[in-house]
């Protein structure tokens, strides 16, 4: 499952990069729903959308 983590971590680096130099376009957008649907699937958010302070 770490490996799994790591691995998505990097191709989420690789897409925003992907996406500051060519922008938005079908790579970029495709990859994008790659990577979300394995991160779905193994119920792992992307650290960036976490919230600290999280009140109820």
């Amino acid at each position: 499952m770490i490996f799994m983590m790591d691995y998505l971590d990097f191709l989420q680096k690789v897409n925003d990069l992907f996406f500051k130099i060519i922008g938005e376009n079908s790579i970029t957008i495709n990859l994008q729903v790659f990577i979300n649907g394995r991160r779905h699937m193994l119920d792992l958010p992307d650290e960036n959308e976490l919230i600290d302070d999280y009140v109820q």
